[in-house]
């Protein structure tokens, strides 16, 4: 976006650009690369229905903002509620706006106005179709903001950007609060307070925040935005955690639309579909407990299958943990809980309901097609990710234990995936599944589907 110059100062007054020592460091002859100097705010539109939509918007807490919804006549439109969120010590505030009274039919700016009424910054958005039983949706796991992947960012964010899908899904590892480059091992460890500053940090680094296009967001966590790797209900920084995470990725409820629910899970309901946010870290146990609930809990799982039976809509069930990871060494339910994933499996195979599982974690993508046993059915999941992280080259280094027999597609680079789900059949669902990198104009990989 191009600025006039009198609004330079402004932007400087933002603060967007500002890059940490860190970042900067030299090894050996050569500099660590700078992250890029952008021009407008963080912001992103969180779950939104055709006639609300919803925003969070990251600026300086010395900046006394106004906020404009105008319709593409530039008529200003819409109710607008704003709400602050904040730590005492950080310099950065989160805004949260709700606007209502919007169409499905029609395009919309939002502008970011400064408290005399100048120009900050802006964006299009629109909102859900109203009725509509199909949509495109992109999905990844793992986001981390080290240098190693401005490069790979950025690659990854114009494609999702061609790709233009209805909805995006961040299904965990969204903020790397104990990345490696902001606590060096044997030298740093996160406290309580971090936890905000690395959201910051996070939101001000990556282009994921800066699309001029905002596109609906649901998200869910793992064990990194918490601050603790392999963290579980012992972490000490759960409940603020918690409360960031849902201050920068959590939205307000929509009747009839969106329902958060304990911990950071929530369900979306939209496109004749229903979208289930787990939350694998809040009431999760140590590796080899064989209680029943010894990944989500007893009352979120009682949550889950409750909603879940309540209709016959299609259902995504989205869990930052790979639930049928038992074939590799890292994190899966199948290794940690299986107990709670057996018990699990009897509950799907009694639901009479289309779906499908996305989880992530494993910093590659794996699609496996698992047989509900004593049924014709047949369970897809989509293990999808990372959009940027360290590589697990699980299959090609031949770093998997053992085969994982049901296998369909794989992908060892940064990715994420679209669905094109259509719901407008009862009793199934249509799906045109593709994997994308960042540096190929086709899919690396395709699937087209029927769930039952």
């Amino acid at each position: 976006m191009l600025l006039k110059p009198l609004f330079f100062a402004i932007i400087c007054i933002l603060g967007t650009t500002c890059v940490r020592k860190h970042e900067q460091k030299s090894i050996g002859n050569s500099t660590t690369p700078k992250w890029p100097k952008y021009s407008s705010v963080p912001m992103i539109q969180v779950a939104s229905s055709s006639q609300v939509a919803q925003f969070q918007v990251l600026l300086p807490r010395t900046v006394t903002p106004q906020f404009e919804i105008r319709s593409s006549s530039n008529a200003i439109v819409s109710t607008i509620v704003v709400k602050k969120m904040e730590r005492m010590k950080s310099k950065k505030v989160l805004h949260r706006i709700r606007a209502e009274g919007l169409s499905s039919t029609e395009t919309y700016k939002i502008k970011i106005l400064d408290g005399q009424k100048r120009f900050i910054d802006e964006r299009t958005f629109s909102t859900p179709k109203e009725h509509q039983h199909s949509v495109k949706f992109a999905v990844s796991s793992c986001m981390v903001d080290s240098s190693d992947f401005i490069e790979a960012q950025e690659a990854i964010y114009t494609q999702l950007e061609k790709q233009n899908p209805d909805l995006i899904i961040l299904n965990g590892d969204t903020v790397y609060v104990d990345s490696f480059e902001a606590f060096p091992k044997g030298k740093d460890t996160v406290k309580k307070e971090d936890l905000w500053h690395r959201y910051v940090e996070t939101w001000e680094r990556l282009k994921f925040y800066r699309l001029p296009k905002l596109i609906p967001v649901l998200a869910t966590w793992d064990d990194h935005d918490t601050g603790l790797n392999d963290s579980n209900y012992r972490n000490p920084f759960l409940a603020e955690a918690s409360d960031v995470f849902q201050s920068f990725f959590g939205a307000d409820p929509i009747a009839g639309v969106y329902f958060p629910n304990a911990g950071v899970s929530s369900h979306y309901v939209g496109f004749g579909q229903r979208f289930f946010m787990m939350d694998d870290r809040s009431w999760r146990r140590e590796p080899g407990d064989l209680s029943p609930n010894a990944h989500w809990g007893e009352l979120q799982e009682k949550w889950l299958f409750a909603e879940l039976n309540s209709t016959k809509n299609p259902a995504w069930i989205i869990n930052g943990t790979h639930i049928f990871g038992g074939h590799h060494h890292k994190a899966s339910i199948d290794k940690e809980h299986p107990r709670q994933l057996a018990e699990f499996i009897q509950r799907l195979t009694g639901a009479n309901v289309p779906l499908a599982l996305i989880t992530g974690d494993i910093h590659m993508t794996e699609i496996s097609r698992i047989p509900l046993e004593g049924t014709q059915r047949s369970l897809l999941e989509f293990n999808i990710g990372p959009w940027h992280s360290r590589l697990f080259k699980g299959v090609s280094e031949k770093k998997i234990p053992r085969p994982n027999p049901h296998r369909i597609g794989y992908f060892e680079d940064h990715n994420f995936m679209t669905v094109e789900s259509d719901a407008s059949q009862k009793s199934m669902l249509k799906i045109k599944a593709r994997v994308w990198s960042g540096t190929s104009s086709e899919p690396v990989y395709a699937l087209d589907d029927t769930i039952y």
